[in-house]
């Protein structure tokens, strides 16, 4: 990135200035580092930041030499055919125009953090015995009492055995989901307390 410009004057990333009194320029030259390039979900990443900003916000591919198109838009966003390394600058006008620049130059050099999976693993797990007549009651509970998410069993499956599952995901780092199970087994002895005082 060649560094952000405030009305013509360069700035530092993250140091510059802050909101300033009535509408100032921003602007900001980036690489798109990705390998798949912009595609929908990096588009719709960029499109949901640049929609939190007040400041209008363009988008130009100085790569292909295509027109600026609107940062705000998923439709035009997709117009700017903007694969692995082409150098995209991004353009703000409004109040909050440098911090508007600052996110999405950096969502671009995250490179949107968009990864292929490398894979996923998942549970089923009998949930018959916890409160509730249903998995997504049994899945909500499971979430209140742990913070650990699940997916109902409704979800995948048809009919009554699909009232008594949820399915866990492992598709985390091993910390988290070491801690997860924890937890989970916190719940567990705290049923089993509660049974045998019963």
């Amino acid at each position: 990135m060649n560094g952000i410009l405030v009305d013509g004057k360069a700035m530092e990333r993250k140091g510059g200035p802050q909101v300033l009194q009535g509408e100032v320029e921003a602007e900001c030259e980036v690489t798109v580092p990705n390998t798949e390039g912009l595609h929908s979900r990096p588009i719709m990443r960029f499109v949901d930041a640049a929609s939190t900003f007040q400041s209008r916000i363009q988008v130009e591919n100085l790569t292909l030499g295509h027109e600026p198109v609107d940062g705000k838009s998923a439709m035009q966003m997709s117009l700017l055919d903007a694969t692995q390394g082409c150098v995209l600058r991004i353009e703000a006008r409004g109040t909050d125009a440098p911090e508007a620049v600052d996110r999405l130059a950096s969502l671009v050099e995250a490179g949107f953090g968009c990864r292929k999976p490398e894979g996923a693993y998942y549970v089923l797990a009998d949930v018959s015995s916890l409160p509730g007549d249903d998995s997504k009651a049994r899945a909500m509970y499971l979430l209140h009492e742990t913070g650990v998410a699940s997916v109902p069993g409704e979800t995948f499956f048809t009919g009554p055995e699909g009232k008594t599952i949820v399915r866990f995901c492992f598709a985390k780092e091993d910390d988290v989901i070491e801690d997860a199970c924890r937890r989970l087994d916190a719940l567990s002895v705290k049923a089993v307390a509660k049974i045998i005082r019963g």
